[in-house]
């Protein structure tokens, strides 16, 4: 008979409806374990693809430092040099086997590929960086040597205008200074552009000049002239100089061509490897994008089962639970008003709602003794309340450093609590990403059957409080009465503390909310300081770019001057001694056009240097802007989190509220009824064992703040 009533009992009902749940959020938890897993191995593939990316990247910038340390051991060609190159070589070797232990097979054939290129090209390149060094000795010396004719023949058409009265014709002198000095200008310019119209327009130069010297070897008188010999003399110099320095510009050009394509082929190929894993990286984040949203759309569609089911339970528990709790709860207030005749509702029921109608009737002649007992329990509950916040703080900042490494741990030791019956059990700390969700059914979940349980516990501690109560009214019933009074006073002394605790947390989640509301603002401040950041960046950029374009106007006018100073000091040479001082200027002032194109040209390379660096600050500046996008989404989550903590502790705290003031009033009434002790004995064995079933069905859970009457039956 009592498993038969056991089996139609509320702990019966609400053992099914949330069994029911429970198994639900069992599957739900496990599917979401075997999502977690998908996207764990998803994202090691991402990062082995993200690695050999940067591996391709690190190789290119160790080939760059590979070439620039070749650059200097050419021009240098010093000890140290050598050993900065070996170290260059070395560090790209070591790269590319750092990329062949990390890659898998398919990967790993590529890379020792290129390994085996690289290390035949090197030895190319450096041949390569040797010839173009030898090639461009070899023009520097013919420019040397150039020079050194050049000033040999301004001399020897200087001597030819002091004696201009010797030569009759002054013009086809000056046209022999105007020709060399062309010619000279073309053939630097030749060394440095290697363009070949320099050197044809050079040659044509000379050749004017030579036949200006032809001019004077068919005047008998001073055809064989010392000056006219010694011009005739530079000018076959410069012709073979001008032949010598196009063959060694020839070759120059041809090393740099063949060292420009190993260099372009090897960046290729790199490029090609990078695009690969690039591509590698994008069809894994699909992959991954897809497992996300399965679990996603799975996870809402067992939550909504969950949610259905949890509804109808409630449903079900509330049609044969709530109503008759709520005609108990007004003749409770009723009797808390000292009505003593009113009829306590249930009495006939063979459930936990009969028992607990049962124990009212003992409760209108056990207030007494029950005011007693409640304050020896008020004291152990307030000790233990304490223990609890404490425990909770500790768990709290050990929460905080374990973050998402634990999220896995947290929720396999809430699911065994759960087994084990703990329905004390919290997860407590804010979960990442989809896990959330996850964290707040859970909670939501054990709230419930936590508050159905702790209501059965309730009943069964008030019925096992009243039948010890009644069994040891024979002996002394005066002090039992008196240690309930106590009991009840302390009971509501306890939900006063409860009631402001709920407050101060309700309190605790406002000011939460508006930190993070700050933390928020203060974000979206840094997104647009980061904004303005780039646009700025922007703006720099651009400017360099005027810049380099002003500097090369400063180009053309050095060019322009040394033309001007050219052709002034041709006309210096036709005015003959008057004209001295003004050739001096023409070359002062070619001097300084040539000074001015060469600092044009650092200043073009710093501009250049300065714009890479932009780049690199925009391109920093952007990922910070990312970033900060990133934290803004996050605190936006974390503010509707606090925002649902505050409005579920200001709702408890109301209800606490209430529930303490009907035990003040049931409190006062207690003191006003120690004489209706005696009318509980007939009921004292009957009660025992119904307060024994119930206590037994509920003993398996444990629930927070268990009341001292239930703990001692239990």
């Amino acid at each position: 008979m009592n498993a038969n009533r056991l089996l139609s009992g509320i702990g019966a009902r609400l053992s099914l409806g949330f069994g029911a749940v429970l198994f639900i959020l069992v599957a739900m938890a496990a599917h979401s374990v075997s999502r977690i897993d998908l996207m764990k191995d998803a994202f090691a593939g991402f990062g082995q693809q993200a690695d050999a990316a940067a591996g391709a990247d690190d190789l290119t910038g160790r080939l760059l430092d590979l070439r620039l340390a070749i650059g200097r051991f050419l021009a240098a060609d010093s000890v140290a040099n050598l050993r900065e190159l070996d170290a260059g070589y070395e560090a790209v070797k070591q790269s590319v086997e750092r990329q062949i232990a990390a890659a898998d097979p398919e990967r790993r054939a590529g890379w020792t590929a290129l390994r085996d290129r690289i290390v035949e090209g090197y030895d190319r390149t450096l041949k390569s960086g040797i010839g173009i060094e030898t090639s461009q000795a070899a023009a520097d010396k013919a420019a040397a040597v150039a020079a050194s004719s050049v000033g040999a023949m301004s001399d020897t058409v200087a001597a030819m205008v002091r004696r201009s009265a010797e030569f009759g014709d002054v013009s086809a002198i000056a046209t022999i200074q105007d020709k060399v000095l062309t010619a000279r200008m073309l053939m630097r310019g030749f060394i440095t552009s290697g363009n070949d119209d320099d050197a044809a327009e050079a040659q044509a130069a000379l050749r004017d000049a030579e036949r200006k010297f032809d001019q004077f070897r068919r005047m008998g008188d001073i055809a064989n002239h010392p000056l006219v010999t010694d011009g005739r003399k530079n000018l076959a110099t410069l012709f073979a100089t001008l032949k010598n320095m196009r063959a060694a510009v020839g070759k120059r050009e041809a090393a740099v061509a063949e060292q420009t394509r190993l260099d372009a082929a090897l960046a290729t190929e790199i490029g090609a490897m990078r695009g690969a894993e690039a591509a590698r990286m994008e069809e894994t984040k699909r992959s991954a994008g897809a497992i996300a949203e399965g679990s996603r759309q799975t996870t809402v569609i067992v939550a909504g089962v969950a949610l259905f089911f949890g509804i109808a339970v409630a449903l079900l528990i509330g049609r044969g639970i709530v109503r008759p709790i709520r005609a108990m709860t007004g003749a409770m207030r009723q009797l808390a008003a000292g009505d003593l005749a009113v009829a306590i509702p249930g009495t006939a029921r063979r459930d936990e709602i009969g028992a607990m109608a049962g124990a009212m009737q003992v409760f209108k002649t056990a207030a007494i003794e029950r005011r007693d007992l409640a304050a020896s329990a008020e004291d152990a509950r307030r000790r233990e309340e304490e223990d609890r916040r404490r425990a909770e703080a500790e768990a709290a900042a050990r929460a905080i450093s374990a973050e998402r490494a634990f999220v896995a741990a947290k929720l396999g030791a809430g699911l065994h609590a759960l087994a084990e019956g703990d329905l004390t059990m919290r997860l407590d700390e804010t979960m990442p990403g989809e896990y959330e969700t996850l964290r707040q059914d859970f909670n939501s979940a054990i709230a419930a059957l936590q508050a159905a349980v702790a209501g059965v516990a309730a009943g069964a501690g008030g019925i096992a409080s009243g039948s010890r109560e009644i069994g040891q009214a024979a002996g002394d019933l005066s002090r039992r009465t008196e240690t309930q009074a106590a009991s009840l006073e302390e009971t509501a002394a306890t939900l006063s503390g409860i009631t402001e605790a709920v407050r101060q947390t309700s309190e605790s989640a406002r000011v939460a909310q508006a930190a993070v509301g700050e933390a928020k603002a203060d974000a979206e401040a840094s997104g647009g300081t980061v904004s303005s950041a780039v646009a700025a960046m922007a703006e720099i950029e651009a400017s360099s770019g005027k810049i380099e374009r002003i500097i090369g106007v400063i180009d053309e006018i050095a060019f322009q001057t040394n033309l001007l100073a050219l052709n002034a000091g041709v006309e210096a040479a036709r005015a003959g001694e008057a004209g001295r001082g003004f050739a001096v200027v023409a070359q002062e002032v070619r001097a300084l056009a040539q000074r001015s194109a060469e600092a044009s040209k650092e200043i073009k390379g710093l501009i250049s240097t300065a714009s890479r660096e932009v780049g690199n600050g925009v391109a920093l500046v952007h990922q910070a802007g990312e970033a900060l996008t990133r934290i803004a989404g996050r605190v936006m989550r974390i503010n509707e989190i606090v925002s649902g903590i505050a409005a579920s502790a200001r709702d408890q705290a109301s209800g606490l509220a209430e529930v303490n003031e009907a035990v003040d009033q049931m409190d006062k009434v207690t003191q006003q009824n120690a004489a209706m002790v005696e009318e509980t004995t007939a009921a004292t064995r009957a009660l025992i064992g119904e307060a024994r079933n119930l206590s037994d069905m509920v003993d398996r859970f444990r629930v927070e703040a268990a009341p001292a009457a239930y703990a001692r039956a239990a």
